[in-house]
């Protein structure tokens, strides 16, 4: 059985030194994936892949989009990067070392922009 925790009512996704507000969040460490939707007035912001490869992210925001793929670009690119998850609720935490390989963007004209970042493993 995978060990999976559900956030609720939120807490803190963090790629390097770029940290984004969640609502909801189930952590399949099994597999190490993890799965996110957050809703912050009326920008929605979903993540999901596995960790160690690839992290979408859908913001109906392209500000937002942008902002989170500069941080992210300008922070991991080429370096190790710690990629942690920290329940607000139960205060539980999960972390692994990632390095950024690469990161794109696409947009679906209505202002919606979806981001896939790549990452490999990388040891501590």
């Amino acid at each position: 059985m995978p060990t999976t925790y559900t956030a609720g009512y939120g807490g803190t996704l963090t790629i390097a030194t770029v940290t984004i507000p969640v609502q909801n969040v189930t952590i399949d460490l099994s597999r190490q994936e993890i799965d996110i939707t957050t809703t912050l007035d009326l920008t929605t912001l979903a993540m999901a892949g596995r960790v160690t490869r690839k992290i979408t992210c859908t913001a109906f925001a392209t500000s937002v989009a942008e902002t989170a793929l500069g941080n992210l670009i300008n922070t991991a690119t080429d370096t190790k990067a710690v990629v942690g998850w920290n329940d607000g609720n139960s205060g539980t935490s999960y972390s692994i070392t990632c390095m950024l390989n690469s990161a794109s963007r696409s947009y679906d004209g209505q202002g919606a922009a979806t981001i896939n970042f790549n990452f490999t493993e990388a040891k501590v």
